[in-house]
C-alpha cells in the first residue's frame, strides 16, 4: 500500500475528527444496538456503492493520491459517513418529520451533501475520471430514504427489553 499524508488526507482526517465530535454529541440519543447496526449498514452501504462504481469495469471516480484502494477511503466509510447517517437520524427523530417536512429535509440533505461531496472534490479528496456531480443527487435521494427505512425497520424489530432509546 501506498500512502502518504498530502492535503487531501489531511482534510479527510478533520473531517473524520469533527464526525467523530459530531456522533458524540448525539450518540445519547440511539440504543447501543441501533448504533452498531446503522454503523454496519451505513458502511457496507458505502462500501458497496464505491466498490460497484470504483472498480472495474466503470471506474468512475477513486478517492486520494491514487485509484488503488487507500486507507483514507476506509476512514470515509467507518468513521465519516456513519456519523453523517446518525446525524440526518437524530434531527429526522428529534423534529418527528413526516409528509411534506420529510421530502424538505430529505432535499435539503441532498444540497448539503452535494455540497460536501463539492468540497471534498475541491481539496483533492475524490477525483471523477466519469462520474459527475449531479449523478451523487440521485445516488443520495436513495441512500436517504433507504437509511430511513433500515431505521424504521430496526426500531421495529428491537427486541421489547431493548428500549429504542437509552
Amino acid at each position: 500500500m501506498n500512502f502518504t499524508m498530502s492535503g487531501n488526507e489531511w482534510f479527510i482526517l478533520g473531517g473524520a475528527v469533527l464526525s467523530v465530535c459530531l456522533f458524540l454529541c448525539v450518540r445519547k440519543h440511539f440504543h447501543p444496538a441501533v448504533i452498531l447496526l446503522l454503523w454496519l449498514f451505513v458502511t457496507a452501504l458505502v462500501e458497496t456503492f464505491d466498490y460497484a462504481l470504483a472498480a472495474t469495469p466503470f471506474r468512475m471516480y477513486y478517492c486520494g493520491d491514487n485509484q488503488s484502494y487507500e486507507i483514507s477511503g476506509a476512514v470515509l466509510a467507518i468513521f465519516v459517513y456513519p456519523a453523517y447517517a446518525y446525524l440526518f437520524l437524530y434531527i429526522y427523530d428529534k423534529w418527528k418529520l413526516r409528509g411534506g417536512k420529510l421530502l424538505l429535509y430529505i432535499l435539503a440533505w441532498i444540497v448539503l451533501s452535494l455540497a460536501i461531496e463539492w468540497l471534498f472534490d475541491r481539496f483533492g479528496v475524490f477525483h471523477y475520471t466519469g462520474w459527475k456531480l449531479a449523478y451523487s443527487a440521485l445516488v443520495y435521494v436513495f441512500c436517504d430514504f433507504v437509511l430511513l427505512w433500515i431505521y424504521r425497520f430496526i426500531l421495529r424489530h428491537l427486541p421489547p427489553n431493548v428500549p429504542q432509546r437509552p
